[in-house]
C-alpha cells in the first residue's frame, strides 16, 4: 500500500508536510511486519464494502492499539465496538476526525489480564476460535447420515 499512499499524496495541497509525517514501509519480512505491528499507535481499516474473512480486523483489535474502521470493515466484530480503543467512522470526515483524535491520545500499553476487554480479545485467537472443532469432527463421525 506504500506506494499507492505515496501517489496519492504526492500531488496533494499538503504533500510535503503529509509525507514528513509518514514512514512508508514497502514488503517486510513475516518478523519485520510482526514488530511493525507491535509497535503500532493503531490500525486504520478504510474497508469500503463487505466479503472476505477480515483477518485484518482480528488482528489489530487483539492488538489492543486504537482501531480506527469503516461499518464494513467491523462486519462480525460489532461486539468489540464497546472496547474504549475501537472507533467507528460511517464517512470520510467523521473517519478523518476519528485518525486525529488518536494520533492525538496518548499510546496505549498492550492489553493485560484484567484489563477491559481482554478476555474478549481472547475469543478471538485462533485457539479459541477453533477449540470446539475437534469436538464437531467427533460427534459428526458418529451422527447419522440421512439417507438420500
Amino acid at each position: 500500500m506504500a506506494e499507492h499512499i505515496y501517489a496519492a499524496l504526492q500531488h496533494s495541497r499538503w504533500s510535503s508536510l503529509n509525507l514528513s509525517r509518514l514512514h512508508l514501509l514497502s514488503k517486510l519480512s513475516d518478523r519485520d511486519l510482526a514488530a511493525v505491528k507491535s509497535l503500532a499507535h493503531g490500525f486504520v481499516l478504510p474497508i469500503p464494502f463487505g466479503g472476505g474473512s477480515n483477518i485484518k480486523t482480528a488482528e489489530a483489535i487483539y492488538s489492543g492499539s486504537y482501531v480506527i474502521g469503516t461499518k464494513a470493515a467491523f462486519r462480525g466484530f460489532e461486539g468489540f465496538l464497546s472496547l474504549p480503543e475501537i472507533r467507528s467512522a460511517d464517512n470520510p470526515k467523521s473517519f478523518h476526525r476519528q485518525i486525529r483524535e488518536v494520533l492525538a491520545s496518548p499510546r496505549r500499553s498492550a492489553p493485560l489480564p484484567g484489563t477491559i476487554g481482554f478476555d474478549q480479545r481472547q475469543s478471538i485467537t485462533w485457539a479459541r476460535c477453533l477449540a470446539q472443532l475437534p469436538v464437531a469432527v467427533e460427534k459428526a463421525k458418529y451422527d447419522k447420515v440421512p439417507s438420500e
